[in-house]
């Protein structure tokens, strides 16, 4: 079975769904912690989903942590854990079966990074993302987010003092040898980078700069990891800022 684990505060109903339908083509059930959030989950009829409410700063790598060690899944299942501004692209025929065939415990994704070419003040709410943002950037190597595949006789830390804090986590106190496809550094890596695959069969595409309207939205909610966000309140000044050249539908 495939889970996949979502912390957010939306407010973007259209967006949401869009996401959730485009997931659900490959994921078994998700599990979704509901930051206060403008829109009301409640009213939306979404037969795979179960929501948790958390209300106030919702310190996501602990919450992570605790439901890892929670003994609430089997051996064997796949805990995919990405935001609602990731899109998690599949060209497996069966992404279980291609996990099971890889082996591994820890799989990471580094994200690809997508927007429009120019930045935009505001968007069309009712186009899915990834039909309005569709330039992406060149970049070599990015930060990655992971698939876990579960064994309840582990102990899993995402709260590990490493750099790639939340990113993703230990098990049983050190990490895994390998971590999987699309990336090419060292298999111990302490660091939260990895390089990009544009071809593998299972990427991540981020859509982290939307519309400057959205990006003031995200400033003023904050952040769920972190107290003090990580992210410059000027857009023009953040990581994943211009740079997209590259008309991709991929």
């Amino acid at each position: 079975m495939i889970y996949c684990v979502l912390l957010t505060k939306c407010y973007d109903k259209d967006g949401f769904l869009y996401w959730y339908r485009w997931h659900s083509k490959f994921i078994d059930h998700f599990i979704i912690f509901d930051n206060e959030s403008s829109i009301n989950f409640k009213t939306i009829l979404l037969d795979k989903c179960e929501i948790h409410e958390v209300k106030g700063w919702a310190n996501q790598y602990q919450l992570y942590t605790d439901l890892l060690n929670s003994k609430r899944f089997n051996d064997g299942d796949y805990i995919v854990f990405i935001d609602d501004d990731e899109y998690i692209v599949n060209e497996t025929n069966n992404l279980t079966e291609y996990l099971d065939n890889m082996g591994r415990d820890l799989y990471h994704l580094p994200e690809i990074l997508f927007s429009t070419k120019e930045l935009q003040d505001t968007r069309d709410y009712s186009v899915p993302i990834y039909k309005s943002h569709t330039y992406r950037r060149n970049d070599l190597a990015n930060t990655i987010k992971s698939i876990v595949k579960y064994n309840h006789n582990n102990t899993y830390d995402f709260l590990h003092s490493i750099d790639c804090i939340g990113h993703k986590p230990m098990i049983n106190g050190e990490f895994p040898n390998s971590y999987g496809f699309g990336s090419f550094y060292d298999d111990r890596s302490v660091n939260s980078y990895a390089m990009i695959d544009y071809n593998a069969p299972i990427r991540l595409n981020h859509y982290h700069i939307r519309s400057r309207e959205e990006w003031d939205i995200k400033v003023k909610r904050g952040s769920a990891a972190t107290m003090k966000p990580w992210y410059s309140n000027k857009i023009e000044d953040n990581y994943a800022y211009g740079g997209y050249d590259i008309l991709s539908i991929k």
